[in-house]
């Protein structure tokens, strides 16, 4: 892994050992149906997303 690279990875992190830090991230994996809603009809759609210039496109101060 570049210097770089690491350094940006462990920038807000307590270790300074990439692959410690690696290894305690990907060793705690969850699986994705824990964070679904239950009703499996229920879709989310991101054809639409909404970012922090939501309500200057509202506004008209930025065009689309």
């Amino acid at each position: 892994m570049p210097a770089a690279a690491r350094n940006d990875l462990l920038e807000w992190n307590p270790t300074t050992d990439a692959t410690t830090y690696l290894h305690q991230l990907l060793s705690h994996e969850m699986a994705i149906e824990n964070d679904l809603h239950p009703n499996r009809k229920l879709r989310i759609s991101y054809d639409r997303p909404h970012n922090e210039y939501f309500l200057l496109r509202r506004w008209k101060w930025i065009s689309p």
